[in-house]
């Protein structure tokens, strides 16, 4: 059962890719402010959404990705 709130048609628009141009903008400021960033997005990857949290080092590059939906982690070492 979905909230108001929680309508997966519409989540899906406000989705974007791990390797697109809104992560790759964070990237870049992470990578020329050298800060360490950790954020929340919804994934969007082959018309499957996912909440995904990621954190990037600061040299610029995803260090570690969690998907929220099936508990997969990545890490970057």
């Amino acid at each position: 059962m979905f909230s108001e709130a929680d309508v997966p048609k519409r989540d899906v628009l406000l989705g974007i890719a791990v390797h697109g141009a809104q992560v790759e903008l964070v990237r870049q400021h992470a990578n020329a402010d050298n800060i360490n960033v950790a954020l929340g997005i919804f994934e969007v990857e082959e018309h499957r959404l996912f909440d995904t949290a990621l954190f990037i080092y600061r040299a610029g590059r995803i260090a570690l990705k969690y998907r929220g939906r099936d508990g997969m982690l990545t890490v970057d070492l």
